[in-house]
């Protein structure tokens, strides 16, 4: 049974306000590795996701949430450094940015249809 938008974003915000929890928890720990965040079991369940949750990963960019910057490429399996013609190294913002960017050109429309 196919979900439908409702349920994709009810899902979303269920696994966002955990990973969320786990950032503050990590925040307060020794540990500052920013793998271990992108290797929680709610990290991997908003990639679970899949196309359906681009929408409500880039509005978490705009936020400043640049850790999901990783769910976008693995969701997309695009690399966000040679759509851009970059050759250097991004920080997560510059990569945020560029995923922005993506996302608003219209040839975008073509991967979330397809």
């Amino acid at each position: 049974m196919a979900m439908n938008s409702y349920d994709i974003e009810a899902k979303f915000v269920a696994y966002f306000e955990e990973w969320k929890k786990e950032l503050e928890e990590d925040s307060n720990s020794f540990s500052s590795n920013s793998a271990d965040l992108r290797n929680t079991g709610s990290y991997k369940n908003i990639i679970k996701l899949g196309k359906h949750a681009l929408l409500y990963l880039i509005q978490k960019l705009r936020e400043g949430y640049f850790l999901l910057n990783d769910a976008i490429a693995n969701i997309t399996q695009i690399d966000i450094k040679e759509s851009g013609q970059i050759h250097t190294c991004l920080s997560e913002q510059e990569a945020d940015a560029l995923w922005i960017a993506w996302w608003e050109k219209p040839t975008r429309a073509s991967f979330i249809y397809s």
